[in-house]
Formats: structure tokens, sequence, C-alpha cells
């Protein structure tokens, strides 16, 4: 009886002494060291995380949406917790095949990225299944409404959700917004909640003097144009005379912005290309000869029945074998021996003179990159016969920008705009920059 009452008492002190130490084991931890005990806790569950505001929107003149973006996620796997991972299911909720699947969880890497981009209901059908391993990043997703309308102007972004062209390219930071943390813990299932934030998002827009109707109108016209003639491309420009903005500004083929995009799609060459502008040139001659020799409006012009030598090995052609014809009737019929013998009269100084004060050889200081100048040497470099020819549009290249700015000086009696896209910029539903028109120079007289 003494042994079973001495392995009682025995037992009974190793219990008490077993629960001594673990009392002291708490209380050191609870209490002496509570404060470095939390920290390190909170180290390992809390977790700070940096995003950016949804990037600001673009709109047309009419507040109709042309860019826009939505709140997204990547989603990755930790490798080493992605033991058990039903592939094959997986492969379902993310729309992924297998193989590439099994290829990306074979890298040397602790964490791989498995889906970019993903929408909130596609989040969703994933974090149901409670896959092993498997979490999510914030990011954001640029969508395009009106998919290829206005896709020149407007621009795209990359993966990275920087501009890469256009508007999206010009205004690229002042759209990214602001970076932002937040501050995330895991739950007891491993599932992260958010905490706060440090900031406010900001509402940051711009909004361009594009008219969607026209807009569209410009672009249909195109289409059907493409596609009844074997044009590598067309070009189509809708302005404002009165102001400079541009109301439309098509291009055919175009590309649609949602959709997968080669780097050569990205030009615009409305402005990115330069051409010999050819007859709708003859307006600056016209334009010149009225200011400077008004007396040509009561000359005759002898266009050579439709074939006129300048040179030895240089002959130039009418369409139609004209005779005599007014000054008014050159321009009427487009005759360019008619121009050509006009050009003399003017004189190749004032020809030149006129050509680069309606905006020839240079850029027209639109808000967008990528214009190509165009050329148009100075008279020093011109050959015996370049007055002529120049009359009529060749020997000097321009972009559609120019040749309508010319056309839209003419228009605004006499005065050159400088040709706007945007119309205004907001932060905060504020209106922080407002772009009014601008007089470049009168390059003619109102008569």
């Amino acid at each position: 009886m003494k042994i079973i009452k001495y392995k009682i008492i025995f037992i009974c002190l190793f219990i008490f002494f077993m629960f001594f130490i673990i009392g002291s084991r708490l209380f050191w931890v609870q209490v002496v060291n509570y404060t470095f005990f939390a920290q390190e806790v909170s180290k390992q569950s809390k977790r700070i995380k940096k995003t950016q505001t949804l990037r600001g929107n673009i709109y047309d003149r009419n507040m109709m949406t042309l860019a826009t973006s939505m709140a997204a996620e990547s989603c990755y796997i930790e490798t080493k917790k992605a033991t058990g991972l039903d592939i094959e299911l997986f492969s379902k909720c993310t729309g992924m095949l297998p193989a590439d699947i099994r290829s990306k969880l074979k890298q040397n890497k602790n964490s791989v990225l498995i889906k970019r981009k993903l929408l909130p209901d596609e989040v969703l059908k994933i974090k149901s299944k409670n896959f092993p391993g498997v979490y999510f990043e914030k990011e954001q997703l640029r969508f395009y409404p009106e998919n290829s309308l206005a896709s020149y102007v407007v621009g795209v972004v990359g993966m990275d959700n920087k501009g890469l062209s256009g508007i999206e390219y010009l205004f690229n930071d002042f759209l990214t917004g602001l970076a932002k943390k937040y501050v995330v813990i895991k739950d007891g299932k491993g599932r992260e909640i958010i905490l706060g934030n440090d900031s406010e998002d900001e509402n940051r827009y711009v909004v361009l003097t594009i008219d969607t109707r026209l807009q569209h109108i410009a672009e249909t016209v195109l289409k059907k144009a493409y596609q009844t003639t074997n044009a590598k491309s067309l070009s189509c420009i809708i302005q404002n005379p009165y102001t400079g903005e541009i109301l439309a500004m098509a291009s055919y083929p175009a590309f649609d912005p949602n959709k997968k995009i080669e780097q050569k799609m990205l030009k615009n060459t409305v402005i990115g290309d330069a051409f010999e502008p050819g007859s709708v040139f003859k307006i600056v001659p016209a334009a010149a000869a009225l200011e400077k020799h008004p007396e040509v409006l009561s000359e005759k012009f002898f266009c050579e029945n439709g074939s006129y030598k300048l040179a030895k090995n240089i002959i130039i052609h009418d369409h139609e074998k004209y005779g005599m014809l007014s000054f008014q009737d050159i321009f009427a019929y487009s005759s360019n021996i008619g121009f050509a013998k006009l050009a003399r009269i003017i004189g190749k100084q004032d020809l030149w003179q006129y050509a680069r004060s309606f905006g020839f050889g240079m850029n027209t200081g639109i808000e967008l990159t990528g214009e190509a100048s165009g050329r148009l040497e100075p008279p020093s470099k011109w050959s015996g016969v370049s007055c002529e020819i120049i009359s009529f549009g060749q020997e000097l290249s321009a972009n559609a920008l120019q040749i309508i700015n010319s056309f839209s000086t003419v228009a605004n009696g006499g005065i050159l705009m400088e040709p706007k896209i945007i119309k205004s910029v907001f932060c905060n539903n504020k209106e922080i920059q407002t772009l009014e028109p601008v007089k470049i120079r009168r390059v003619i007289s109102t008569e």
C-alpha cells in the first residue's frame, strides 16, 4: 500500500511540477515578454502591401467613356503549400491548360504567377474551392468600352498598366494616380483581411475634343472605302476651323486595344505618315497669288492642251486638254499646267514663305506624339523647276493634319489655329486645366 501511496504522491508532484513549468512559461510569454511576442506574431500575420489607385478615365467631349479601369487580381501559387492541388479542377477554374499549370509549378521558385488580371467573378470562383497554396495580388484591368473607336487617339496600355501610345502614353503619369499602401492580416484559414489604407482614391480623368458620333461616322466611311479600294490605309480628320479642335481623327485599318496587339499597330498614321499632298496643296499658291498678285483674277492662263514641257526631261500633264483658263478655272479644274504658270508669277521665295506660314514643313503642335513634320526644302535647295512642281503638291511631303489645317485656315478667315485634341483635365471632379483655342498667326487676309 505504501508503494501505491508513494506512486500517487509522485504522480501528483510530477503533474504539479509540469503545470508549474507550463504556467511559468505562459506567464513569461504572455506577461513578461508580451510586447516582444505580440510584435513577432504581428510580423508573421500582418503584411503591408502596395497598390495603385485606379487609372483615370478618358472621355470624349460629351463624357462618353473611351477608356476606364476596373479592379482585378493576379493569381499566384506558393509551390511548397500546393501539395494535393487538384490541377484538373484548378485548370477549369482558371481557364488554363493543366499542362501549363504543371509546367509553372515545376519552376524552381517559392511562388509562381499563374494568371494576371482576373476579374472579381473569376477570383471568387477560384477562392470558393479553397485550393492549397493559392493566393491573389491586387491590380487593375484597363478596358475600352468602344473597342477600336478612336483607338489611335486614345492609345493603349501594356500589361504593366503603363501607356504605350496616344493619350494613354502622353498622360501616363497623370492618369496613373497615386501609389497606396494597405495593411492585411491572415485569419486562421490563411485568408487575407484588409485592415485599411493610407489614402483616399483620387478621381483623375482627361476629356478629349473628339465627338464619338462623328468619330463613328468617319470610321464607318473609311471601312467601306477600304473594302472597295486597293488602299493600304485610309485617314480622315474632322476639325472645327474656328477653334482648331479635332472632332474626329480616324484611320483604317484600326486596332482594338482590348485585344492583343503588336507594336507596329500603334502608329497613328494620320499624323505619323507624311506623303506628297498633290493637288490639295494648290490652296497655298492660290492664296499666295491672291495676296501678292491680285491682278491674276483678270488674267488668262494657256494650259497647253494638257501637256507642257518644263525642262529637257520633265513634262507635266493635266487630266484634260485645257486651253485658255481663268484663275478661277485653273483652281476649279485643278490644272497642273495652269498652277505651274501661276507659280512663276508668285516666285519661289513667296511660294515657300506662304507654304511655311500655312504650317507645312513643321509640326502642328497637337498634343500627340509621333507626328511627322513633313518635308519642305528652303528655296536655296530648289532646282530650276521646283517652284512649278511644288505648286501642284509634289517635291514636298505633309501629314493629313497639316493639310486639313491649311483648309481650316482659309475657312477661319485666314487665321491658323493650333490643332487641339485635349479639351480639359480634371482631378477629383475639379477642372485643373482647360486648353483654350490658340491662334498661331494670320496667314492671309479675310478678303
